[in-house]
């Protein structure tokens, strides 16, 4: 009998043992989750944060290239007019160079 209390109490030391090993490591595994749970929330707001600067480069980006088109689109029409401004300056020479010959013509022949 003596020898049984001794294995019981023996168990008994083992198995408080056992439990207080279960008891620290179920605070480490609480602790790690909270931990990681904490690292994950950061994480998530530093995504947040950079697919939202991802979004405003992305904007700025998209405006640029509207007002490029733009700009492209002004310069076209500037080109045009230039053509259409040379024609013109073009035709205006040639009807000057017709006056002159014609006032040279009037002129020698008043002479």
């Amino acid at each position: 009998l003596t020898e049984h209390e001794t294995t019981i109490e023996s168990l008994k030391g083992e198995l408080d043992q056992t439990a207080a090993s279960v008891e620290r490591l179920s605070k480490e595994m609480k602790n790690f989750k909270e931990e990681k749970e904490k690292e994950h929330e950061l994480l998530t707001i530093e995504k947040q944060a950079m697919e939202n600067e991802l979004s405003n480069w992305k904007e700025t980006v998209d405006s640029l290239n509207e007002k490029l088109a733009k700009e492209k689109t002004a310069t076209v029409d500037h080109d045009k007019e230039l053509d259409e401004a040379t024609i013109r300056l073009t035709e205006h020479e040639t009807t000057i160079e017709s006056l002159k010959g014609e006032l040279d013509q009037t002129a020698a022949s008043v002479e």
